[in-house]
């Protein structure tokens, strides 16, 4: 791992033996800056982003603690000014109250009385850098997730405005059929003239969105006696295929809105054999219906050649 850090300390300290101690750690040719006042620490952040960020405070005694808490002032402008860089204070001593305002600006506390010869300082940095390489690696996959759920929602929108368009078209060919959408009735084009609304059976939607549910999680599988009564309460209601498209169309939509986070892509293929599957059956049962109705009626001879 290729490590840049910062450190800030009074004076001009020498940085040899940390370099030796990350190197000993796994930091291949780690690159350290170092700066002696705060001012010049904001000035190298605006431009410049570390794996780490070192305030090492060399005072000791009683004086350890009062002189932490000032370079905590260093941590809380850092904040401000927009770095989320991993900062880490060194001090010689320690007490609740500093812990919790080190907590509070994201920062770390390091106790050891001799900073730079401590290879805790090395294995800390150490870790706090793998630590934010992690972190930004989990952002990055974040926001291509959130990329590719995007690309999946309007997918789906698009898919679903072109099956609009099909229903549309068809009512349209069909000479102004009405279309049902929780009950409401829609026409194709203003010439169009309304048909009787079809009169659906108490609960299909809530019973179909059910279905459509659980199509989407299983698959047809034990489901094809469930899809083939739904297309017989279609075809009692006199259902066009138009009409059963548009219904089904209703709940998917529906569902896909209440997906949140979830992909779009599987429920839109799932839906789509759910429709195939739907109107092949519905389409049998207006088939069984006209060969019922031809079977019933009464034969008719064939007329008679007339006489050469």
């Amino acid at each position: 791992m290729r490590l840049r850090a910062l450190t800030i300390a009074a004076g001009a300290p020498d940085l040899a033996s940390l370099v030796r101690l990350l190197e000993a750690g796994g930091c291949a040719g780690p690159v350290l800056r170092s700066v002696s006042t705060a001012a010049a620490a904001l000035a190298l952040l605006k431009d410049e982003c570390f794996d780490c960020i070192a305030i090492v405070s060399e005072a000791d005694g009683t004086d350890a603690i009062e002189a932490a808490q000032r370079w905590l002032d260093i941590v809380r402008a850092i904040r401000a000014a927009g770095s989320d860089d991993p900062v880490l204070l060194v001090t010689a001593r320690a007490d609740d109250r500093l812990w919790c305002d080190a907590l509070a600006a994201d920062c770390e506390i390091l106790v050891t009385g001799q900073p730079w010869e401590s290879p805790a300082l090395a294995a800390v940095i150490a870790r706090l850098a793998r630590r934010h390489e992690i972190g930004r690696d989990q952002r990055r996959l974040e926001l291509s997730h959130e990329r590719r759920l995007s690309r999946d929602r309007d997918e789906a929108e698009h898919l679903l405005a072109r099956q609009r368009r099909i229903i549309a078209e068809l009512q349209g060919a069909g000479g102004g059929t009405a279309g049902v959408l929780d009950g409401r009735t829609t026409l194709s084009h203003r010439e169009s003239v309304p048909l009787a609304r079809p009169v659906l059976p108490p609960g299909l939607h809530e019973h179909y969105h059910e279905l459509l549910r659980t199509y989407v999680i299983m698959g047809s599988g034990s489901l094809v006696a469930e899809i083939g009564r739904v297309a017989e309460s279609m075809a009692a209601a006199a259902l066009t295929p138009a009409q059963a498209l548009e219904f089904h169309l209703e709940r998917v939509e529906t569902l896909v809105r209440g997906l949140g986070n979830r992909s779009a892509r599987h429920v839109l293929a799932r839906a789509d054999l759910l429709a195939l599957e739907l109107i092949v059956r519905l389409g049998e049962c207006y088939q069984s219906r006209w060969l019922a109705g031809r079977t019933a009626a009464p034969f008719a001879p064939p007329l008679a050649r007339p006489a050469a």
